[in-house]
């Protein structure tokens, strides 16, 4: 399976780290074996 880490963008709010939430289940989804791909690779 692959991602596209390129073609997500995490909503931004002022008392809640989404960007940071996001990251970390992209580093989980990697450590599952999700392939992390920009689109252009």
């Amino acid at each position: 399976m692959h991602f596209l880490i390129d073609c997500t963008s995490p909503i931004l709010h002022p008392e809640v780290d989404f960007v940071g939430l996001a990251r970390a289940e992209q580093q989980r989804l990697a450590a599952l074996g999700v392939k992390l791909v920009k689109s252009t690779d």
